[in-house]
């Protein structure tokens, strides 16, 4: 799923300023227009796509279903003094193909040369808005506590003297992937370099473990249980996606389920850390 903005096109539209763009959507229902966007136009599969989206912009589209009303603006659009900027969304895809709808008075997220390409903007008005910021903070509660097993699990391998070698696992098995980017929050990561090496990787093998940033543990995790697992051929999973704890997590759930539990005491299982869990249900064949 690596893709670029050039590769966005409207059938019915062929400029590319971001006013064109824009107006291209004029008038349609928001959450279509969204979709629509965020398929480049029903190119790429909406499921697959909707895993590249980012927290606020998941909240964002969550709450735009629901809110069929809300139709895509002609611009350009002046906030009024009863729907001020702040009640705005402004729809964007950046220079990496990914949607972003955000509030307009923010600025736009810049993932390399400043390029965007402007879908539109939406006047969701202050009730809308409260609501986006109400599905946002929950999923950010929700990410915090599963990353908490993340962390856990990590600190367990690393006071074990794992950590390094397991570092050094995910590293061969890198050496033959060509690419794979992801994002991290807004943050869009090359963990390929342009000579083909895992270059962040090796810096982590070089930093002190109490040194790592929260992205990092996340980071190391996510690979480590694609190596443990027996799939680390499926690193491609994680190409243009949002990588998060709780979808890590739930990759696990949906192998844990079935023979896993049925084979064991549920609460023993459920005690076992996340790397614990990997090694069980791979020794049970379920991957």
């Amino acid at each position: 799923m690596e893709l670029k903005a050039h590769s966005f096109a409207r059938s019915h539209h062929s400029c590319w300023t971001d006013d064109l763009l824009a107006d291209a959507y004029a008038g349609e229902v928001a959450c279509d227009a969204a979709e629509d966007a965020l398929t480049h136009g029903g190119v790429y599969p909406l499921e697959q796509m909707q895993q590249a989206l980012g927290a606020y912009d998941r909240a964002a589209l969550a709450v735009l279903r629901r809110h069929r009303e809300l139709r895509v603006e002609p611009l350009p659009v002046v906030p009024s003094r009863t729907l001020g900027a702040a009640a705005l969304l402004s729809l964007y895809i950046n220079a990496h193909g990914r949607l972003h709808i955000r509030p307009a008075s923010h600025a736009r997220i810049d993932c390399g040369g400043d390029a965007w390409i402007g879908v539109g903007q939406v006047a969701a008005g202050a009730p809308v808005m409260a609501e986006i910021g109400g599905v946002h903070a929950a999923w950010q509660r929700s990410e915090a506590e599963y990353f908490v097993q993340v962390r856990a699990a990590v600190e367990r391998l690393f006071s074990d003297g794992g950590l390094q070698r397991a570092l050094e696992q995910v590293i061969d098995e890198i050496d033959y992937i060509d690419s794979l980017c992801f994002y991290i929050g807004d943050r869009y990561v090359a963990l390929i370099d342009e000579a083909g090496r895992p270059a962040l990787l090796y810096s982590l093998r070089e930093k002190c473990y109490a040194s790592w940033a929260d992205d990092e543990v996340l980071i190391a995790a996510a690979l480590h249980v694609l190596v443990r697992s027996g799939r680390a051929s499926c690193f491609d999973e994680f190409n243009g996606a949002l990588l998060t704890a709780r979808d890590l997590i739930a990759r696990i759930e949906h192998f844990s389920l079935g023979d896993a539990r049925a084979s064991h005491d549920r609460m023993a299982f459920e005690s076992l850390d996340l790397f614990e869990r990997v090694a069980k249900i791979r020794a049970l064949k379920r991957f």
